[in-house]
């Protein structure tokens, strides 16, 4: 299958029709990665591709609306018109990916994936062009040998296409499923486009992945570079995050493009890697696909076989797995993932902010209502808000770029289709790309079940700066401000609660936060240099 043609301009009929559907062909009928600006009429639109992958936020000054997509690059703005938006830093201490149009500062708003932004005499509003709860009801459920085919066509075909827009290509090998299918995507049409790996190795506890990565790298041919990552590594200090519009944890994550050989550090050069995979391709462990089954067929011949699915997949008894959606079927209203991963984030030092937040008001819509989903697939659409993490969150001097070609809107829009029992083809979480890249990739790889981590890598990162991160939060911004307690940062550390799973992570979470802060404190009231 040929790669999609890359649009560099439209004719004067398409920007007409365009126009008169004000975006929303935009989005039926192309994909990749833009904010598109649409003069039509008295009114105008700008819109962001459903997979959010370039930042864009607007505020107003002085009756003119703003767009961007970095704030640290808007130098000339008075960043002292800026006010701290606290409730929402509640919010991302409760849980910092939460992403719902609100940012950091009461002045400017984010645009998020598939919304429009429409702007007229009439002033301004906001309205959503693609949802994929909607895309998700209009199911497709061929049988699994042919769902396979396609799934395979098109990751084949989102990736080439991404191919085609860089001379040089490096993936960020992990030696997982993801990056190895990205890896043998490019490297079996790899044309004129030279393909290596590299593969960011941790210097930590967590089990090594090096040697999937040789068998991955080997089986495509291709070169393999190991990066090592070292916990110890200075951390990045207070009041140095840039001044964007929200904190972000990988404000304290290293640039991996800075790391990699000097050959791609030109523009054309960039880094592919497999995140967008987990989503899509759906790492599950749940019974919730058997009351799926049950919604889209009904008593059936094939209620046993999903129910035995089901059983598998979760690793429960069919009599648990009853138990579990039976109620769902009947009528109860099941609570997104989304949700459940914000109760799952609750610590002793969050424990203050998220005690005064409404975690229903603080998520998207998509994530709260299902729409008629039912509650797998419906699951499946609220962790998509993890994805749109993928993107640059703040301006770097770097000239290669970070790819992400499995978040592409027609490999979203396909397993969002696809009934969630038919991704866990067999029982199996995954089962469905499993099945699709059978002699494709190495079947030490394709048949893994277990998955590399980094929580022994973020502990000792937490150690290392312990002193650091604890005197920032106990005498800091956020507790100033009543947002955190100084005594439950003291109980938190002195029984060493951060070497718990995900409290590490947290810890560093907490850090950026309170760095942004202190950034924007520094700068309100002081009027910038280029005003």
């Amino acid at each position: 299958m040929s790669a999609p043609t890359p649009v560099t301009a439209f004719a004067a009929d398409e920007v007409i029709r365009l126009c008169q559907s004000e975006g929303k062909a935009l989005v039926k009928d192309y994909w990749g990665h833009y904010v598109a600006f649409l003069a039509c009429g008295e009114t105008h639109a700008v819109i962001v591709d459903p997979t959010a992958s370039i930042p864009c936020y607007y505020t107003m000054r002085d009756g003119v609306v703003l767009v961007f997509s970095h704030l640290e690059r808007c130098r000339f703005l008075d960043m002292s018109g800026f006010t701290i938006n606290e409730d929402h830093i509640r919010t991302l201490l409760a849980y910092d990916k939460i992403q719902n149009g609100q940012t950091g500062l009461h002045e400017v708003s984010e645009l998020m994936g598939g919304q429009r932004l429409l702007v007229s005499g009439k002033g301004m509003a906001v309205d959503r062009i693609w949802d994929p709860r909607k895309v998700a009801l209009d199911v497709h459920e061929p049988p699994a040998e042919a769902a396979a085919a396609e799934l395979k066509a098109t990751t084949d075909r989102v990736v080439r296409a991404w191919r085609h827009c860089h001379s040089d290509i490096v993936v960020s090998l992990s030696g997982g499923l993801d990056s190895t299918i990205v890896l043998h995507a490019l490297a079996a049409g790899r044309g004129e486009t030279p393909v290596s790996a590299a593969h960011f190795q941790l210097n930590s506890g967590d089990a090594p992945e090096s040697r999937y990565a040789r068998i991955a790298c080997d089986s495509a041919a291709c070169d393999l570079a190991h990066i090592y990552l070292d916990p110890q590594a200075g951390l990045q200090t207070l009041g140095t995050h840039p001044p964007n519009v929200r904190p972000y944890r990988q404000f304290l994550s290293p640039d991996l493009t800075t790391l990699l050989p000097g050959r791609f550090h030109h523009p054309g050069g960039a880094l592919f890697t497999g995140q967008g995979g987990d989503h899509l391709f759906l790492v599950s462990r749940s019974a919730l696909g058997f009351a799926d089954h049950v919604r889209n067929h009904g008593l059936s011949a094939g209620t046993a076989g999903a129910l035995l699915q089901s059983a598998h997949l979760s690793g429960k008894s069919i009599w648990r797995v009853l138990a579990e959606t039976l109620p769902l079927l009947m009528g109860r209203p099941h609570v997104s993932a989304m949700a459940d991963a914000v109760d799952g984030r609750q610590t002793l030092i969050n424990h203050h902010a998220r005690a005064q937040l409404d975690v229903a008001s603080a998520l998207p819509d998509w994530v709260r209502d299902p729409l008629g989903l039912p509650p797998a697939k419906f699951d499946q659409v609220s962790i998509l808000m993890h994805m749109t993490q993928m993107r640059e969150p703040f301006f770097t001097p770097s000239p290669i770029e970070t790819v992400h070609p499995l978040i592409s809107q027609p490999l979203i829009e396909l397993c969002l289709r696809l009934p969630a029992y038919l991704l866990s083809d067999g029982g199996t979480s995954r089962g469905l790309v499993r099945r699709a890249f059978r002699g494709a990739i190495p079947e030490q790889i394709r048949l893994r079940m277990n998955k590399g981590h980094a929580s022994r890598y973020f502990t000792d990162r937490v150690t290392a700066h312990r002193e650091q991160i604890v005197d920032a939060l106990m005498s800091g911004e956020l507790q100033r401000r009543g947002m955190i307690l100084r005594s439950d940062v003291e109980v938190f550390i002195r029984h060493d609660d951060y070497r718990m799973r995900d409290s590490g992570s947290l810890l560093l979470a907490y850090f950026a936060i309170e760095s942004w802060l202190q950034t924007w404190v520094a700068m309100i009231g002081k009027p910038s240099s280029d005003s």
